[in-house]
């Protein structure tokens, strides 16, 4: 049985490897290659100086799922403690939050974003550092540590941090053996968000899906998406079926395909 959230991967990995896990447009994903990179990241953060119990902050947009997902994972097995974060933040929100995580390590791909906030270290997504020899030991990382820290919407103040525990996160995905609903998920939620990472992409390790991620949200190009990829679920905010229904420069041809997929996931 797993102790810790990553130990799922682990076990998906050895499950089917070669299986896309995530797409993200610029690249894939294999559960075998997201369980290689996250060993390897994980002890390049502890090699760079990432001590477990410490505070990773995670700006990473939707272009970069497949990015996040190594680096969400690779935190944890750091033994820190993942902190996912919307880059669309004010830079006073960006410095409220990591003040208040005590986050002093940053992976992003919008690191000018990040520049002037008081962080130990920056790296981008196009160089997380790896070592997978400096890899903690797993089975000494405490299985109720904290896992991840989620942000607050912020619509009565300032966000606050709600904090998770890996005993958290199991009770909420499994041990990794449930293949009940398998198959290909399409989305284009914020990635950093509740939905994005909680609800989609800790489904994969759950469900043993293929999470393709639409970056940013476009009505035509997510029917294409649909076309391509012939996803089993997809999962929207309200107003993007309502979008897709509501084009009014599509062709005959594009509103019936916007209603077919509206008639086959939405309704």
């Amino acid at each position: 049985m797993p102790r810790r959230l990553p130990d799922v991967l682990t076990t998906r990995a050895a499950a089917c490897p070669d299986k896309v896990a995530h797409h993200d447009i610029r690249s894939t994903l294999t559960y075998g290659q997201w369980h290689t990179a996250a060993d390897a990241v994980a002890g390049g953060l502890a090699a760079g100086g990432v001590a477990p119990g410490d505070r990773v902050l995670l700006p990473i947009t939707s272009s970069r799922a497949v990015d996040f997902c190594v680096a969400y994972i690779s935190a944890m097995r750091a033994g820190a403690i993942a902190v996912p974060l919307n880059t669309g933040l004010t830079p006073a929100e960006l410095m409220h939050f990591q003040r208040l995580t005590g986050a002093q390590w940053c992976i992003t791909d919008a690191p000018e974003r990040c520049a002037s906030l008081p962080l130990t270290r920056i790296w981008t997504a196009d160089e997380m550092p790896r070592a997978a020899g400096r890899l903690p030991d797993q089975p000494a990382l405490p299985a109720d540590a904290a896992a991840d820290i989620l942000s607050t919407s912020g619509t009565t103040g300032l966000p606050k941090g709600v904090v998770f525990s890996h005993s958290d996160l199991l009770d909420q995905i499994g041990d990794g053996s449930d293949w009940s609903r398998a198959g290909t998920l399409l989305h284009a939620l914020p990635f950093t968000g509740f939905g994005g990472y909680r609800g989609l992409m800790l489904s994969t390790l759950r469900y043993g899906h293929t999470l393709v991620t639409q970056p940013k949200f476009d009505a035509r190009g997510f029917l294409k998406f649909v076309a391509a990829r012939r996803p089993n679920t997809v999962q929207l905010a309200p107003s993007m079926p309502r979008l897709i229904l509501e084009r009014r420069r599509w062709t005959a041809d594009a509103r019936a395909e916007g209603r077919q997929c509206a008639a086959r996931y939405l309704l």
